[in-house]
């Protein structure tokens, strides 16, 4: 698990990439900062949004939901549905179940403070 540096996190404004008329603007034609800035910010909500997709794969696999498929597990049902490699989906539902035990760990991924 990774730290994020929080104060970079907190400092930066969750803005949407700048756009222009014909889509988001070109990296190379931002300021160095605003490229900084938005990566922290995106490496933020990436760790927010793999919480939230572990904490409803942690309450899929404890209600079976992956049962009904005829597969073997829930790993087997997220490589199957999700087009995971098999090895990461073990992995995903090792530390889905893995979160349920550790709240405070748990509560700090969903706020994108830890990846």
């Amino acid at each position: 698990m990774t730290l994020l540096a929080s104060p970079v996190l907190s400092e930066v404004s969750p803005a949407p990439p700048p756009t222009s008329a014909s889509g988001p603007v070109d990296p190379a034609a931002m300021p160095l900062e605003r490229v900084e800035a938005e990566l922290c910010t995106l490496a933020g909500q990436i760790a927010a949004a793999t919480s939230r997709f572990l904490v409803l794969l942690a309450d899929f696999d404890a209600r079976e939901g992956w049962g009904g498929w005829g597969v073997h597990s829930c790993a087997h049902w997220l490589s199957w549905r999700c087009g995971l490699d098999l090895r990461t989906a073990h992995e995903h539902v090792r530390v889905a179940r893995a979160l349920r035990e550790l709240p405070k760990v748990s509560a700090a991924f969903g706020q994108g403070r830890v990846s």
